[in-house]
């Protein structure tokens, strides 16, 4: 290893499988030396390999009916690395090695700190909101997800300056750009769901709605694909008489998505939605969201309303029918004006893994 070379060293809280791509770029730049410090398992995500990367246990605790996290080592494992820059996923009070972390980076006045982050303001009221400013502050650069993110710490006097937008995204295998549509039946539209099969997912909102448009005299099916506790849901599809056109396809990945994806008209997401609209939107499928709006990700900021996609009221099977009901005609009078518009929108904010590693990369060489 180069003594010269700059030393850079991510902290993330597990290695996420769509952080894959995005991380194999910014690691094959010869002018640093990078390493990934992340847990072994967190919150029931299955990590991905990475590498490069220093895996370690966490020790959870529970305090005032709150969960924390330490990561055992971890500030063995900087000091070993030594890294000149430090780049950590966002503020959060619950981790509190990341926190410890960063003070310990102002210790050493040559080394900088950059949080890469949702750049929320959290719900922990004003006194939370200080506090994240002051560890915000506390750093030399911020990456944020989204401009939503900058316009939150310019509201908590960041400095515009110091916050650079580099947006999120999904591995290359993961996107849907150059796969032909083939929706061969303009008579019936295929809705499609894709992510953990939870409640939280407002799973029943949407088969609920299923059921009310197969009355109004639609035809259409829908596709639920992704993992989970199933159960409840295929018996309240088959207790409104529609289980033959719910179907659970169960979890895929890459380029096994494809069929689905490119046969189905619609994208359904009835609960707050984060990288799934980057995933939809790159094979062409406008997204229909509630219009709960504090309940999404950054990524919400992809959905341009009646062009690539649309909300509904939360919780109403009925509204949610009715949105779909419109994007059906939609749909079948202007795919290709759909998909393009889909597409360029991912296109044009840059949700991509080249372009999210190079403004990573950029922000690297400027120290």
């Amino acid at each position: 290893m180069n003594d010269m070379m700059k030393r850079v060293l991510f902290i993330e809280p597990i290695v996420a499988h769509y952080r894959r791509d995005t991380y194999r770029l910014i690691f094959s730049d010869s002018r640093f030396e990078f390493a990934l410090l992340a847990g072994d398992s967190y919150l029931d995500i299955k990590p991905e390999k990475v590498e490069k990367t220093i895996i370690s246990t966490y020790r959870k605790f529970t305090l005032l009916g709150e969960e924390f996290y330490y990561l055992r080592n971890s500030l063995h494992h900087v000091r070993h690395f030594n890294p000149d820059i430090v780049v950590c996923s966002g503020v959060d009070f619950h981790h509190l090695h990341t926190l410890l972390i960063l003070l310990w980076v102002k210790f050493h006045p040559k080394k900088k700190f950059i949080w890469w982050s949702h750049a929320g303001l959290g719900h922990q009221g004003w006194w939370g909101q200080m506090l994240r400013k002051w560890f915000y502050s506390l750093s030399d650069h911020i990456l944020a997800y989204s401009s939503k993110g900058k316009e939150n710490l310019r509201c908590i006097e960041i400095p515009e300056s110091k916050v650079t937008v580099v947006r999120n995204s999904l591995n290359q295998e993961d996107y849907g750009f150059d796969v032909v549509r083939n929706l061969t039946d303009n008579e019936s539209v295929q809705l499609l769901f894709s992510g953990r099969i939870s409640r939280q997912k407002g799973l029943d909102v949407l088969i609920r709605a299923v059921s009310i448009l197969n009355k109004n005299g639609y035809s259409l099916t829908c596709k639920l694909v992704g993992s989970g506790d199933d159960y409840e849901y295929r018996e309240l599809a088959r207790s409104l008489g529609i289980g033959n056109l719910v179907d659970f396809v169960g979890p895929l990945y890459g380029k096994a998505n494809e069929e689905i994806f490119s046969s189905s008209g619609i994208f359904v997401f009835p609960a707050g939605i984060g990288l799934s609209v980057v995933h939809a939107l790159s094979w062409g499928l406008p997204v229909i969201t509630t219009n709960n709006l504090i309940s999404h990700g950054p990524e919400l900021e992809l959905i341009r309303q009646g062009v690539n996609g649309d909300f509904f009221e939360d919780g109403n099977p009925y509204d949610l029918a009715a949105v779909v009901e419109k994007w059906i005609h939609k749909v079948q009078r202007y795919s290709i004006e759909i998909a393009s518009a889909c597409h360029n929108s991912v296109a044009e904010l840059e949700y991509t893994p080249i372009k999210v590693s190079e403004k990573i990369l950029k922000v690297l060489s400027s120290f």
